[in-house]
């Protein structure tokens, strides 16, 4: 989670600024007609339109149009080919249509008022932006990146934008948007969401985690200290076998260590078995793993790397 403008902001005032401002939730808009921005004069209407239907076409959404609704004139519709009517056109599309067209919506939402007589100034605003890559390809990742540095962060102009993603990649790729060395600690702050019985909010450096093999190794440290359930354990201990062996092509030397271990300790077999078979949905394995000691399975864990010398590796990524 990333926020501008949030010098002096902390876990408190962000839940505080969530719990008072509505934040609208990427592609789950279930009407065909939206309301557009509340800005003076019909032009201004006819812009935001344009804007939309010109981004459309520059990010490949080919045969889809924003039209303005017969009779009301600060309402659009989404329409494909001539004659629809937009009521079954919204039903169409995939949810990764959905999340852009809604996100260029969104974007020119931002930029009027939802009630044209008592309009918010820019400097008054909140703005909030739930993963709006959800369900997208990496293609574009680069385009959704580039609009909301243009539209909602670049010049500062909003009290605070508050973005929301599960996405490691996005959040790196607006990292690059951001302002660098002590300027970056003035206006930005990055937090990491974590869940457990009681989730919680504590603060991220930009280079905390690079990727999702190091999100891997950051959430066993979270089981660790207790701030995310060790069931967990069992499938992200997993991935990571299965990603840095087959990276390192010692897959075979993995099956062997592995073998070794569920045989020297029967306790653990279930365990290991349910690794070695590189199942997600095996629910009996999953079933015979019964209470999951987080302290003993860690350190079954590390003789794995022991025994096929990469034991410096473990360090490095548990440091």
């Amino acid at each position: 989670m990333a926020t501008t403008n949030g010098s002096t902001a902390i876990r408190d005032k962000i839940l505080a600024s969530l719990a008072r401002y509505h934040a609208l939730r990427i592609g789950k808009f279930p009407c065909a007609f939206w309301r557009l921005s509340a800005r003076p004069g019909l032009t201004a209407i006819e812009t935001s339109t344009t804007n939309i239907n010109n981004k459309m076409k520059s990010i490949g959404l080919e045969g889809f149009e924003i039209k303005q609704q017969p009779g009301n004139s600060n309402h659009y519709y989404l329409c494909r080919g001539i004659d629809s009517s937009g009521n079954d056109v919204y039903k169409s599309l995939s949810e990764g249509e959905k999340t852009l067209i809604t996100y260029l919506y969104f974007l020119e939402l931002c930029q009027g008022s939802v009630n044209s007589n008592y309009p918010t100034p820019d400097n008054k605003k909140i703005i909030v932006v739930d993963d709006p890559v959800s369900s997208l390809s990496h293609n574009y990742i680069y385009e959704i990146g580039d609009l909301t540095h243009k539209k909602l962060i670049k010049d500062y102009k909003y009290a605070q934008v508050i973005l929301l993603t599960h996405s490691l990649y996005y959040l790196h790729e607006m990292i690059k948007y951001l302002p660098k060395g002590k300027c970056f600690d003035k206006k930005c702050n990055l937090f990491r969401f974590i869940k457990n019985t009681n989730s919680d909010i504590v603060p991220m450096g930009k280079s905390d985690i690079k990727n999702d093999y190091q999100s891997y190794w950051q959430v066993i440290k979270d089981v660790q200290n207790g701030s995310t359930n060790n069931i967990v354990l069992p499938n992200i201990m997993r991935n990571i076998l299965e990603y840095y062996f087959s990276f390192v092509h010692k897959e075979d030397a993995l099956k062997a260590a592995l073998d070794e271990l569920a045989e020297s300790d029967t306790e653990f077999s279930p365990f290991f078995r349910f690794i070695n078979r590189g199942s997600h949905y095996d629910s009996v394995n999953i079933n015979e793993l019964g209470e999951i000691d987080p302290v003993r399975f860690t350190n079954k864990f590390k003789e794995v790397f022991i025994k096929t010398d990469f034991a410096a590796h473990y360090d490095k990524m548990m440091a």
